[in-house]
């Protein structure tokens, strides 16, 4: 492929990446101003049906989900920056020629949270991309599995 070619398909991947970023980032705005409408609607019933007793495990239900909703959504703030991270060189190579040395310490300090750096760290250490999955994984779910058995009660704890 010769290089004009190359560096075409190099912006058009950088291009399709911002685009998709771009989208949804503004479905995100739209969502959260959703959200926080919701929270106030609810702040405001309840402060209407303090009097009538039956209404408090619905509206504390309903706060529990509005909480869960936006703590499961920030989600999309990590995946914006995770991807931002990997198209910026994309874009430095596509519209500079410029490719970024992956030892070179602006390209490490890119990575702004520890699971990126986990994940640089284990793709430099294997030989292929299908291996540093497999270990991403395998952390993933040693990282799961703790979490569930932290979960347990002690109650629980009698039983093993």
């Amino acid at each position: 492929m010769n290089t004009d070619k190359a560096r075409k398909l190099l912006q058009m991947c950088y291009l399709q990446a911002k685009l998709a970023i771009d989208t949804s980032e503004g479905q995100v705005n739209l969502i959260t101003a959703y959200l926080v409408r919701l929270s106030e609607l609810e702040q405001g019933l309840r402060v209407k049906l303090e009097a009538n007793e039956d209404s408090h495990s619905e509206m504390d239900e309903l706060r529990q989900i509005i909480f869960s909703i936006m703590t499961e959504f920030q989600f999309f703030d990590l995946l914006k920056q995770r991807t931002i991270s990997s198209i910026n060189p994309l874009r430095d190579w596509a519209e500079k020629g410029v490719v970024l040395d992956l030892y070179q310490q602006d390209f490490i300090d890119s990575y702004a949270t520890a699971e990126q750096r986990e994940v640089y760290r284990v793709l430099m250490e294997k030989n292929s991309i299908v291996e540093a999955i497999i270990e991403l994984n395998i952390q993933a779910n040693n990282k799961n599995n703790t979490t569930k058995s932290d979960d347990i009660e002690d109650d629980d704890a009698i039983f093993f």
